[in-house]
């Protein structure tokens, strides 16, 4: 019975997370250098884990030839101990370890635009195929030194549901990216909770800073209402009957009490903390993050967006080759190189190298 290092040489730890971690590993067989994600051991009385089975049938049904998602390999079955190892083509970089590193200067216009730009392709794709994605944020991107992007993990994922589903978890996303209807309890939503992970990424490309950073579901709802007020019944009809609407109410002295302004106050926000290279992003920004899930812009809406095609018009290309590559070594949210076995080593030798960028709240 052959075992994962009869298959793969690991090389280093990319990244972890409360449902495993995920590798960098050569194919001993071929050489080729892939991404394995393991799923954490499981119990023959649990059966195969939910988040593997989840990611699996999303990225089957999504097919290998989508130019902005992760295509899967394969599926590695481990029996001792017993695990399940998902085998990924292997990127450079996430999103979140470019934003975050020191090494790597802040992002031009052009790449923001085009990193966007190929992050709402693959949305569209996932969208059209009747999936939420349900985790979307920088960490989850992942980048090619030739700036070709692709979005990654879909073990949160979840086919959107029709009016005869039942209830689905609020626990999804991680909490800085999380959309304000998953914080009130809602238990029926759909895709729009992807757009405002979307947004909350876009601002974050562009400042290098969370747009909510909350510790807490209460203090991400307390960063929420002080940016964007306390929403009136006439811009969010029905969300004073959402299970935690209490939570909003404990946090009225802390925010703006009349929602009717949110939109203003957000953008003077968005004038304050945004470069001058990059208020052109205001308006779809403003689409993006609205409290209101039916008010907030569609993929498709947002691709049509003047962000994108008043530059087009002009000339300028937002393709990732008209983009300089990216010549840094690779920078991922979590990067540990794992200390190859040798016959007679210094036990010191072995301590590993450990690259952290700042953390983030964990998935």
């Amino acid at each position: 019975m052959q075992s994962l290092d009869d298959l793969y040489e690991i090389i280093a730890v990319l990244g972890a997370g409360n449902y495993g971690q995920v590798f960098k590993a050569r194919d001993r067989s071929t050489g080729e250098v892939v991404a394995l994600k393991r799923i954490k051991s499981i119990q023959q009385s649990e059966g195969f884990p939910r988040v593997a089975l989840r990611e699996i049938v999303s990225l089957r049904s999504l097919g290998t030839e989508n130019p902005n998602i992760i295509a899967l390999k394969n599926v590695i079955k481990i029996d001792h101990p017993k695990s399940v190892y998902l085998v990924f083509d292997y990127f450079e970089f996430d999103l979140y370890g470019l934003i975050t590193s020191p090494m790597i200067k802040p992002f031009t216009p052009a790449q923001v635009k085009c990193y966007l730009k190929q992050m709402l392709i693959g949305l569209d794709t996932i969208h059209q195929a009747g999936i939420i994605h349900r985790d979307l944020k920088p960490a989850n991107i992942l980048l090619s030194t030739d700036n070709q992007l692709k979005i990654g993990d879909f073990g949160l994922s979840r086919i959107c549901p029709n009016d005869n589903s039942g209830p689905m978890t609020h626990k999804v996303v991680t909490l800085w990216y999380r959309a304000p209807e998953l914080l009130l309890g809602q238990t029926k939503y759909g895709p729009e909770i992807d757009i405002w992970s979307l947004g909350c990424t876009l601002f974050e490309m562009i400042t290098g800073k969370p747009l909510f950073k909350g510790e807490t579901d209460l203090e991400q709802l307390g960063c929420i209402i002080r940016m964007l007020g306390l929403p009136s019944e006439e811009h969010f009809p029905g969300w004073r009957n959402l299970p935690n609407a209490q939570l909003f109410s404990r946090n009225q002295h802390n925010g703006n009490r009349n929602g009717s302004n949110s939109t203003s106050n957000f953008e003077r926000f968005l004038d304050e903390k945004l470069p001058a290279e990059f208020l052109d992003a205001k308006p779809l920004l403003t689409r993006m993050i609205d409290i209101n899930p039916q008010k907030r812009i569609s993929v498709q809406d947002a691709l049509l967006h003047p962000y994108f095609h008043e530059d087009e018009s002009k000339g300028e290309k937002f393709s990732p080759e008209s983009l300089p590559p990216i010549f840094h070594g690779e920078i991922h949210m979590k990067y540990r190189p794992v200390p190859q076995k040798k016959k007679r080593v210094n036990l010191f030798d072995l301590r590993p190298i450990i690259r952290l960028p700042p953390p983030i709240i964990a998935d």
